[in-house]
């Protein structure tokens, strides 16, 4: 099955404030380069989710569980997306560093 991606506004929200920090703040002067790379790997999630997106784990949280929440994360940046599936469409709900309390911040 092949399902669309959508962002919810707070994970539009994170996408581009990661993209900010990664553009204005990486090395003291930022660094273009890396955000764009974020931009592809954070694609090549979408890409995967549109075809796999039931292949992730649900998040141990019991409240993100009950949600039928999970996880994917990126495999060059400490970040994870966190998402749900309904229907025929993934809700992406988070874009978040794996040092954020992501459990706690969405439960």
């Amino acid at each position: 099955m092949a399902y669309k991606i959508e962002y919810t506004n707070d994970a539009a929200k994170d996408r581009a404030d990661c993209v900010d920090y990664l553009f204005a703040k990486v090395g003291g002067t930022g660094n273009p380069i890396v955000a764009r790379k974020f931009i592809i790997e954070l694609e090549r999630i979408e890409n995967i989710l549109s075809s796999n997106a039931e292949g992730h784990p649900l998040c141990e949280h019991p409240k993100l569980r009950k949600k039928g929440y999970r996880k994917i994360h990126l495999r060059h940046y400490k970040y994870k997306v966190v998402y749900y599936i309904e229907n025929d469409t993934v809700f992406i709900v988070a874009v978040l560093h794996d040092l954020r309390d992501y459990e706690n911040l969405l439960a």
